[in-house]
């Protein structure tokens, strides 16, 4: 006959070893959130004269990180943070442009008066530890 087990002898399954694993690497993550990006990237935006129009901007297609005005252009961010190896721009693939546009083309269909001379898309990549800002302009170059 074998005792009853309590805390302490009982054994642990898989699911209980793998989630405190995961709770242990938890220190090694980055404790920032895209949307800590995007804040940042914002108030950047403003210091530099943009005027912000729209941020999160969803759709079943895609998102938009941030949507703003340029003079007389409409611009389109996508926001990227994180360590400084390999740099955060990086994650912007192929297959992630091809959303952006297709979520640009719903935005501007959508848009009561053309009242924008030039679409843009452009690229914010913040990196850590320093928050240092790499603005990359007209990622498609149409």
């Amino acid at each position: 006959m074998t005792p009853p087990e309590d805390s302490r002898t009982r054994k642990r399954s898989t699911n209980e070893t793998r989630d405190e694993s995961r709770a242990g690497r938890s220190d090694l993550r980055v404790p920032y959130s895209g949307a800590y990006y995007e804040n940042i990237c914002a108030k950047y935006l403003q210091k530099e004269g943009y005027r912000i129009l729209e941020r999160n901007y969803r759709t079943r297609l895609g998102e938009i990180d941030i949507i703003a005005k340029d003079g007389e252009d409409i611009v389109f961010f996508e926001v990227k943070g994180g360590k400084d190896f390999p740099p955060p721009f990086t994650r912007v693939t192929p297959f992630k442009l091809k959303k952006i546009l297709l979520t640009v083309q719903h935005y501007l269909h959508q848009l009561p008066d053309k009242d924008y001379r030039h679409v843009r898309v452009d690229v914010l990549s913040v990196t850590l530890p320093d928050m240092q800002i790499r603005h990359f302009k007209d990622i498609t170059a149409h």
